[in-house]
C-alpha cells in the first residue's frame, strides 16, 4: 500500500481536507451567531423611550436612570448634544487662564445654538491620575470678591 499516493486503496479522498470543512463550519457558525445576537438584541439605543414632550423626556430619562440603561443614556445624550457640541467647539476661544486655588479659571467664549456666550468654568487636577477636569461647584464656593467679581464682569459683558 502506498502511503505517499492520496488516491491508493484503502484511504478516503475527502480525508486531508476534514480540517479545512471543519474550520470553515466554525467560522461560519460563529459569524451568524454574532449577527443573529446583534439583530435579535440591536445596537444601542433610546428608540424604546419617548422623547416627544418635555414631560415625556423627563419621564424617559428618569426610567433610563432608574433601570441603568447606560447604551440608552449614552445613545440619547449623543444624539442630543452632537450639534451644539460641534458648534461650541468650531466657535470656541479661551480669552484667558487664571489662576485660582490650585484651580485654572478660563475664560471663555463661544457661539451655542446660535446665541453668543461668554462663561468662565474651574479645571481642576485630580492627584491620583494627573487628569484634568471640570469642577461646577468651585463657582458656588468662591469667597475670593476679587475672583468672583471679575467671573461676574466676564460673563456680563
Amino acid at each position: 500500500m502506498d502511503k505517499t499516493n492520496p488516491a491508493a486503496p484503502g484511504r478516503s479522498r475527502w480525508l486531508p481536507s476534514l480540517p479545512v470543512l471543519l474550520s470553515t463550519t466554525a467560522l461560519a457558525i460563529s459569524i451568524s451567531t454574532a449577527a443573529w445576537v446583534f439583530v435579535r438584541s440591536g445596537p444601542p439605543s433610546r428608540s424604546k423611550y419617548d422623547f416627544s414632550s418635555p414631560e415625556a423626556a423627563l419621564r424617559s430619562d428618569l426610567t433610563m436612570t432608574r433601570d441603568g440603561d447606560f447604551d440608552a443614556i449614552r445613545a440619547y445624550y449623543r444624539d442630543f448634544n452632537r450639534a451644539v457640541a460641534s458648534e461650541v467647539l468650531k466657535s470656541l476661544h479661551i480669552e484667558g487662564v487664571r489662576e485660582y486655588k490650585g484651580a485654572k479659571l478660563l475664560y471663555l467664549s463661544f457661539t451655542e445654538r446660535g446665541e453668543p456666550v461668554r462663561e468662565c468654568r474651574f479645571y481642576v487636577k485630580d492627584a491620583e491620575s494627573g487628569l484634568w477636569g471640570e469642577d461646577r461647584k468651585m463657582r458656588n464656593r468662591l469667597k475670593d470678591a476679587e475672583v468672583a467679581n471679575a467671573v461676574v464682569r466676564w460673563e456680563r459683558e
